[in-house]
């Protein structure tokens, strides 16, 4: 055999087998990493539908995106963008589970519906008459509160009661988690007006348990999971569900970043069912009623649409069914947003045009539902340049502003105190005798402080009735130290103030 003279030749042929071998993998792992991906959109369409995405998911900065396009029966674009780990550097696939937030509601309202229709509950009747601990008051008396009024949101439970749902992964944590609601003071009276608070949806898990004597998950798996044969939607985490789970993040100085949430199992109802883009084309296709829904009645499906118009003065404004908003303008068109800490979601269905969309993701953001909305509007030949306000990313970035200044002030401050304090130690400075003046001062200045201290501590209650631990939960943790950074610089202003006026300067 003849010998290859030439090395350049020799490390072209290397190169070109290495290449080969490397274009194969790359083939393979794509192959892989998402083997369930779909599309039958036409070119332009998905040309269009992606740039969108990715200009979405670049100013979200979104780590991962799952989005599915359902049209009739067929699942008609099916995909995941970016990261379900970004430091692993796992792509999103069809396959990835994302927490449903508050799309899991509509789950739960017909585990509800499913209990009517076998007689063991009704709508109109008061939720004590099931679970009779269950009070709580309006004006400072009882005020009854129906199994309706719950699945509208109508009950007057406030929001800031999200607030107050605990940590927990015991059994009981439902039950610990509507205890919460006991006595307390309702924000409107029951059946008057609309009021969004995810706790009411927890509430209705809990009288699932309480009427089959069946714990929430089981139930729902046994009667409204399964049956509607949604093999990859689950209640509960294990080590295959960990595995395929999308890692959790949460928007902090400008970067996506890891954000493990607490356990709150007593809101599962509400917010923490656990699905992916390949479930998510079939629920889009149930709620459409594009496709049999097995032993499960499809006339609960149409129920959990009607919506309460009862109190819709409006009609360009959307009304709210059992676990869905419904908007009724050229078309009827039905969605529900859905956020947790550290996930979001939306979904769209429009009936007439038999057409529904999903957007998973696992970050909390505005940019997840205006990703769902565009692609909507691109689908449906309307122009999509509506500005996003994500309410996280303006957080971020005032914070962020906060924390600078603060570290600026902090700085000259402490300049200042080292300064006095030199001048102590040079006699520069000499104590001044305590007086009535002094006394004054001192005591006056330490209260001033402490009020204003405390009205910092209120600032997230006074604008919207939570508390720092809702904040430290659910916004980026630039808030916080921003916070913390505030109350530093006013204790360090307050002991210049202090040394200054302890030690006053030598005239002499």
């Amino acid at each position: 055999m003849k010998k290859i003279k030439h090395p350049f030749v020799l490390g072209i042929i290397v190169f070109l087998i290495v290449l080969s071998s490397f274009n194969k993998a790359y083939s393979d792992e794509k192959k892989w990493t998402d083997k369930n991906e779909i599309n039958s959109l036409s070119d332009e369409s998905q040309n269009e539908i992606e740039r969108f995405i990715n200009k979405q998911i670049k100013n979200g900065k979104i780590p991962g995106m799952a989005v599915t396009i359902v049209q009739g029966d067929q699942t008609i674009y099916q995909k995941g963008f970016g990261y379900a780990n970004i430091k692993n550097k796992k792509l999103v696939t069809s396959t990835t589970l994302f927490e449903l937030s508050s799309n899991s509601k509509a789950f739960t309202a017909l585990g509800i519906l499913n209990l009517e229709k076998q007689g063991l509950i009704k709508l109109d009747e008061p939720v004590n008459n099931y679970i009779p601990w269950f009070k709580m008051n309006y004006k400072g008396k009882f005020a009854p509160i129906t199994v309706e009024q719950l699945l509208y949101h109508t009950s007057g439970i406030p929001f800031n009661t999200i607030d107050k749902i605990p940590e927990s992964n015991d059994d009981n944590s439902l039950e610990k988690t509507v205890r919460t609601l006991i006595n307390k003071e309702l924000k409107s009276k029951p059946g008057v007006n609309f009021h969004y608070a995810t706790i009411n949806y927890d509430v209705l898990g809990l009288l699932i348990e309480t009427i089959t004597g069946l714990s929430y998950e089981t139930y729902m798996e046994e009667y409204i999971i399964n049956p509607l044969g949604l093999n990859n939607t689950y209640l509960n985490k294990n080590e295959t569900i960990s595995k395929n789970m999308a890692e959790g993040y949460k928007l902090n100085f400008l970067q996506s970043q890891p954000f493990h949430a607490a356990v709150y199992r007593g809101n599962k109802p509400a917010g923490y069912l656990i699905s992916n883009a390949v479930d998510m084309g079939k629920w889009l296709k149930i709620q459409l009623g594009t496709i049999p829904t097995g032993e499960f009645s499809n006339e609960l499906i149409k129920k959990s649409h009607i919506s309460n118009n009862g109190l819709v003065q409006d009609s360009s404004k959307p009304a709210y069914a059992s676990g869905w908003y419904t908007l009724e303008k050229a078309d009827t068109v039905i969605y529900h947003p859905g956020n947790n800490p550290n996930y979001s979601s939306f979904i769209i269905l429009n009936p007439e045009q038999k057409l529904g969309i999903a957007v998973l993701s696992n970050i909390n953001s505005a940019y997840v539902s205006a990703t769902c909305d565009g692609i909507y509007g691109i689908l449906s030949g309307k122009d999509y340049n509506h500005s996003v306000f994500d309410e996280n990313q303006i957080a971020d970035i005032i914070s962020i502003i906060l924390i600078v200044l603060s570290g600026f002030i902090l700085i000259i401050t402490l300049i200042r105190i080292v300064k006095v304090i030199r001048q102590i130690v040079r006699s520069e400075r000499i104590h001044v005798v305590k007086s009535k003046k002094y006394r004054l001062t001192v005591t006056f200045s330490l209260l001033f402080i402490i009020v204003i201290q405390y009205i910092i501590h209120q600032i997230p209650f006074i604008c919207t009735g939570v508390s720092w631990r809702f904040v430290s939960v659910w916004l980026p943790n630039s808030v916080t130290v921003a916070h913390y950074f505030m109350v530093i610089v006013i204790w360090v202003a307050y002991l210049l103030f202090i040394l200054k006026n302890v030690y006053r300067l030598n005239k002499v």
